[in-house]
């Protein structure tokens, strides 16, 4: 449900309103919440996305938090390198805009595209983190997960990283979406929760572990703790889920 009302009304327009009060309200909760039913059924599974593979994702805080990077390429930084003299990229996301004129993620002068990049970086007196992801529309799921973890249970980024977890997936990675959409559960999920999960109705797919987050010092930084490098494809789904976590304890 709350992707729906992203799809709605989620934009890369500077100009597009969107009403936080009412999506975040209980009675916006409450509305979606009465549409969830256990006879609810989900569409047929559609083919593999027509779009590139492999986004890369870097994201670093130095040790002042004084300086931070946080990149995204959706198919690689070696497409397109460093603007000479500016040392930073353009993505290549063009794809993400709407040829129809009537949508709101219509090609405009001046205008973006949505993007669902969610690069965080979090202060406090006893922790800093930030964190980056790819895997298309799952980087917000990947990245709130990876933080609750890590910020609010107190884990370390070993585990938060690389501990197991389920996300839900559209059927593509393409704009506008396909009806449908599947929960893309990790191995090491108990049983007892593929089976809730199957039996309100979901379409479950297996897959490889989800948003790995290799991490570590890199030259010119200091890092207190960090993150193992893992390099995780999307099993088959075109696209390659990978995150840069850097974190300091003072």
């Amino acid at each position: 449900m709350a992707l729906r009302d992203d799809d709605i009304w989620n934009t890369g327009k500077d100009y597009y309103r969107v009403p936080l009060d009412f999506l975040l309200s209980r009675q916006r909760a409450k509305s979606l919440a009465g549409k969830v039913s256990n006879e609810a059924k989900f569409y047929p599974k559609v083919g593999r996305s027509v779009y590139g593979e492999h986004t890369t994702s870097l994201s670093v805080v130095d040790d002042d938090v004084s300086v931070t990077i946080t990149m995204t390429q959706m198919y690689g930084f070696e497409r397109n390198g460093l603007l000479r003299g500016l040392g930073f990229n353009l993505n290549d996301g063009a794809c993400y805009f709407s040829l129809d004129p009537a949508d709101k993620e219509r090609v405009e002068p001046g205008q973006r595209p949505r993007f669902p990049l969610s690069p965080v970086v979090a202060v406090s007196e006893e922790r800093t983190v930030t964190m980056g992801a790819a895997g298309g529309w799952t980087i917000p799921q990947t990245v709130t997960l990876t933080l609750l973890k890590s910020l609010r249970f107190g884990a370390a980024v070993n585990d938060a990283v690389n501990s197991p977890r389920y996300l839900m997936r559209y059927r593509t990675n393409s704009i506008p979406y396909p009806p449908g959409t599947e929960v893309e559960v990790e191995e090491g999920i108990p049983s007892d929760t593929i089976n809730y999960l199957r039996a309100r109705g979901h379409v479950l797919a297996r897959h490889t572990p989800l948003g790995g987050v290799p991490s570590g010092p890199s030259t010119g930084w200091r890092c207190a703790e960090g993150g193992p490098f893992q390099e995780r494809t999307g099993g088959g789904r075109g696209l390659a889920l990978w995150a840069e976590l850097f974190t300091r304890l003072k």
